[in-house]
């Protein structure tokens, strides 16, 4: 497997960490424009990308909601 250069987990860390400021229903118009599958896809790059950061001992921790 290829190791993830530094930079770009800081890079992907930094992208999930200012999502924290965005609605949780972000991707509803996304599966009402573009449809379900899409959304999924989202969704599961997503949930792939924080795996990743977390794994490279990067947790992604949001500020608790107001």
């Amino acid at each position: 497997m290829a190791e993830i250069p530094n930079e770009l987990l800081a890079q992907l860390h930094t992208a999930l960490m200012s999502l924290g400021d965005a609605p949780q229903d972000v991707t509803d118009p996304i599966r009402e424009r573009l449809g379900v599958e899409t959304s999924m896809a989202l969704d599961d790059l997503l949930a792939a990308s924080y795996q990743i950061v977390e794994a490279a001992g990067r947790p992604v921790i949001f500020p608790p909601a107001a």
